[in-house]
């Protein structure tokens, strides 16, 4: 298949994926609809991330031993069915099942996309430059998302929320099934059944308590967490005895890898409390409707979608260590920014300025995080590495803003959750300078050494 349709074809699938965004703003139609009640209406959306970022390890595994192709056919094959529980959905519990079930899907087809088009374009410029797409896409994705919500459930109902995906899919998958390569004949694979329970309700229970944290610390909430950072440890304890572990831990050992998932849980927690908290500001004390708050986060996206489109490129030119620390600075600029919003302010003043500034450190950062995520991991462990990556992402963001979502309750305002997460930038810094000043990318085994060193 011509390179031509093969990396717009999966980044139509990341579209698909990334557009669950779309949710939030139908939420107040769902409960009004359904009678859900305001203690279980947040599960609309976090019945799908506890499952989405509990699987996606176990969903990358899958693809590296089985097949990327089939296991995002199989993967998107049950997030198009889940779709449409969730549009036909008639109680709250079916709906939390369907997005369950979405996630689930997701988790599966997610990383085997993404491992398609790692092992597709080599280690250098060509993957650079599909990874810079990649995320940029992904970006827009979400962006359409918030911005399309309110109007398709305003226009149709909330239930096409959910069903404008079934069609969407069908042809993805007829595409996917038509006009993508075969998977290479591969030796049988072999889950390690143990560690891939351990983890997933490790990374479960971790989700779970970050999710209910966001109306305050109880009990439960603690009980979920020590309950996931025991069973993570137990994973990693297992994973260094078994034959054939679910995540090779000597993985780690590439700091590119290493370094590209910690900044990836400390970053992603400040793009979430930007966009979470300025949300709630716009609506809360500037009188915004839903749809006008989705909107005025929208130049943050653009400023991504722009920059991720080069800094592939950039991230050649001058090295990951210097995106990472111009990422850091930008970061922390927003923060300190969005740091003096205020009662009775104005958009533009006190909104805009660090909204744009984390467009700026996203754009920076997300593709040359994916490409140090990836550069120098063996062909087939591109799948789990994808996992990994986004296993960050959603861990650190859900886990992060319970806890900034906690600082502004005890501190009566999101002026003091910026402050406070100022120490985020400042721990991305300190990540970024244990980096090479010269990128000189570990080889993949049985590979030639990626020319990707940075010239100055």
């Amino acid at each position: 298949m011509s390179r031509l349709f093969f990396l717009p074809l999966l980044c139509l699938v990341q579209v698909l994926l990334m557009i669950d965004a779309i949710v939030v703003t139908a939420l107040p139609a769902i409960a009004a609809d359904l009678r859900v009640d305001e203690a279980n209406l947040p599960w609309v959306g976090a019945a799908y991330l506890v499952a989405f970022g509990g699987f996606l390890v176990v969903g990358g595994r899958t693809g590296d031993l089985f097949g990327h192709r089939i296991t995002l056919i199989a993967g998107l094959s049950l997030f198009t069915a889940a779709s449409l529980l969730c549009g036909l959905a008639d109680t709250p519990a079916l709906l939390f099942a369907g997005r369950a079930a979405q996630g689930l899907g997701a988790a599966f087809a997610s990383p085997a996309a993404f491992a398609m088009v790692t092992t597709r374009y080599p280690e250098g410029l060509a993957r650079n430059r599909a990874l810079s797409i990649w995320s940029a896409v992904g970006t827009a994705g979400t962006l359409a998302g918030s911005a399309l919500g309110g109007v398709v459930a305003d226009l149709a109902g909330w239930r096409w929320v959910f069903l404008i995906n079934v069609p969407a899919a069908i042809v993805l998958l007829v595409a996917v099934v038509w006009l993508l390569p075969r998977d290479p004949a591969r030796a049988p694979g072999r889950i390690d059944i143990g560690g891939a329970l351990l983890l997933t309700c490790g990374a479960v229970s971790i989700v779970t308590a970050a999710v209910t944290a966001e109306d305050g610390v109880d009990l439960t909430v603690m009980l979920f967490a020590v309950a996931g950072a025991g069973l993570i440890a137990a994973f990693v304890v297992v994973e260094r005895r078994v034959r054939q572990p679910i995540v090779r831990l000597g993985l780690l050992a590439n700091p590119y890898v290493r370094v590209a998932n910690l900044f990836t849980v400390l970053g992603v927690p400040t793009v979430h409390a930007v966009n979470w908290f300025s949300s709630f500001y716009m609506q809360n004390e500037l009188g915004m409707s839903a749809t006008q708050a989705g909107l005025g986060l929208i130049p943050a996206s653009a400023v991504i979608v722009l920059l991720s489109t080069r800094s592939g490129a950039m991230a050649a030119k001058v090295g990951v260590r210097t995106m990472f620390l111009a990422a850091a600075a930008a970061t922390a600029c927003s923060l300190a920014a969005l740091m003096f919003i205020t009662e009775g302010g104005s958009y533009w003043t006190h909104v805009l300025p660090g909204v744009v500034l984390m467009g700026v450190s996203g754009g920076l950062s997300y593709a040359p995080s994916l490409i140090a995520a990836t550069t120098g991991v063996p062909r087939d462990e591109q799948g789990l590495a994808g996992g990994m990556q986004n296993t960050s992402s959603q861990l650190g963001g859900a886990i992060g803003l319970a806890l900034l979502n906690t600082v502004a309750v005890a501190a009566g305002g999101y002026g003091a959750a910026f402050m406070w997460a100022l120490v985020l930038p400042a721990l991305m810094a300190v990540c970024a300078l244990t980096l090479p000043r010269r990128d000189t990318f570990p080889a993949a085994p049985g590979t030639l050494p990626a020319e990707h060193a940075a010239h100055r």
